[in-house]
């Protein structure tokens, strides 16, 4: 993670940026899980 800022307009702003390297997931989605299907 890693902090900036810039102005507008004469106030400063700041900002995070965040890099996630891996996503785990705790519980199950609630749509039923799997992957998305193309309908096409």
């Amino acid at each position: 993670m890693s902090y900036d800022s810039y102005d507008r307009d004469g106030v400063t702003i700041p900002t995070a940026e965040i890099t996630v390297r891996e996503l785990v997931l705790l519980s199950p989605p609630k749509d039923g899980g799997g992957e998305a299907e193309d309908e096409s």
